[in-house]
Order: structure tokens, then sequence, then C-alpha cells
């Protein structure tokens, strides 16, 4: 069984209204059954993916410190403006060698408005060109 096959069978149940703690066990006996294991990453992309196809955006926040309410919704419009998405659910950890501001990966980018990641960026002499900032307010 393909990746792709997983996928589209993981969204099947979905779709055919079995709830989804009974689809995600489907899915990991799927994964053990098919001997793809080693790739359990890459078929979590891939339902992602599909996930924000479908109007949901899934974001990993990594921050210095623990995320607010307010910088919450605004990561949240943030994504929902660069990506469309109807609804954003965000995965928070805290990681304090980022210094300040944040990271925050889609399926298909990664912002990085970190404080470490703009000192990178100067050591190595290089901008982006990405908008650091969300709405009025810094990161940091």
């Amino acid at each position: 069984m393909t990746r792709a096959e997983l996928t589209r069978g993981f969204f099947g149940l979905i779709d055919a209204g079995m709830p989804l703690r009974k689809a995600v066990a489907r899915l990991a006996a799927g994964i053990v059954d098919s001997k793809k294991t080693a790739q359990v990453d890459l078929v979590m992309a891939d339902i992602a993916h599909e996930l924000q196809v479908r109007g949901h955006a899934y974001v990993k926040v990594t921050s210095a410190r623990e995320l607010n309410t307010a910088l919450s919704k605004e990561i949240t419009e943030l994504i929902r403006l660069k990506t469309g998405a109807k609804t954003v659910e965000i995965e928070s950890e805290q990681d304090a060698n980022l210094i300040g501001g944040a990271v925050i990966e889609t399926t298909e980018r990664t912002y990085d408005f970190s404080i470490r990641g703009k000192l990178n960026a100067l050591k190595n002499g290089v901008n982006n060109g990405e908008d650091r900032y969300i709405g009025k307010r810094t990161l940091e």
C-alpha cells in the first residue's frame, strides 16, 4: 500500500462518518501492515497537506515563550490570510534557543520570525524577503 493510498483510505473513512479515533487506529494499522513505519512522518505530512486542501491548516509554532491568546489569534489570522484556510489548528512548543519571537511551520512553508533566525540571516548576509511582522506588532 502506498502513502497516497493510506491517505486516501484515511479520508475515505472520515468522509464516510467514521469517528476520528477509529479512523486513526485504522490508519496506524495500515501503516504497520504496509511496512511504512519508517515513512510515518511523510504519511502525516500527506494528511496535513490534504487537510489544508480541504480548508484546514495545521501549524506548528515554536516560540521562545508560551503563546498567549492574543498572539495565537494573530498567528491564526496570518495563516488564514497566507493559506486561505477556514480553520487553523496550532500546536505550540517552546524553545528558549530562539531568544525571542517564533517559527511558524505549515505543510507548505516555514515563517521564521525568531530573533535567532534574524541573527542567522544577518550572520549569513541573507534577507529572505519575508515580512517579519504580524499586524502592527512584532513577534518578539
